[in-house]
């Protein structure tokens, strides 16, 4: 977690190991008794086919759902973002990235402008006091930066919207 406060990343990608059918792993975990039966697909997001070594099935998952609950909470989202737009050079950013260009091009400023006030809108009327706080937060972090900051906040913020609502409601409980 500290790792990916630092670095900024807001949003690992997470997943429980599947044995899949035909690997070195698939038999190794049938010869020990360890696969589930006909378990042969399974869902990474959400549940793993195999029991694992040294815990239970049950542990490991809710561990992996308690993971999940931490790194999309808006906590580490908020100190992620921060550390993130620390380290974005703009003088870096080449005219011609999709940063960049949605501030410049006149063609793509109404679609930008439509897309971020449909943003503004979810954050600031359809959500919690909480999530007009991020707003805010992210906005204010994200000008630092000039212009170019905007369309960063707004895409992390549709992100993290998704990331953080698949959590609270997809029966992840731990």
């Amino acid at each position: 977690r500290q790792f990916l406060q630092e670095a900024g990343i807001m949003f690992p990608m997470l997943g429980l190991l599947i044995a899949l059918k035909g690997t070195k792993l698939w038999d190794r975990l049938q010869r020990e008794g360890r696969l589930f039966p006909a378990s042969e697909h399974g869902d990474p997001f959400l549940t793993t086919n195999f029991i694992p070594l040294r815990m239970s099935k049950q542990a490991l998952e809710t561990n992996y759902v308690h993971l999940l609950h931490t790194l999309y909470s808006e906590e580490h989202f908020r100190t992620c973002f921060a550390n993130f737009i620390k380290q974005v050079d703009r003088k870096k950013i080449s005219r011609h990235s999709a940063p960049a260009s949605l501030t410049q091009l006149r063609s793509q400023r109404l679609f930008f402008l439509a897309s971020g006030l449909r943003i503004l809108r979810y954050y600031l009327f359809n959500a919690n006091k909480s999530k007009r706080s991020l707003l805010g937060f992210v906005l204010k972090q994200a000008l630092t930066k000039g212009l170019v900051g905007i369309p960063l906040a707004l895409e992390a913020l549709v992100q993290f919207e998704t990331y953080n609502h698949f959590v609270r409601h997809h029966q992840l409980t731990h």
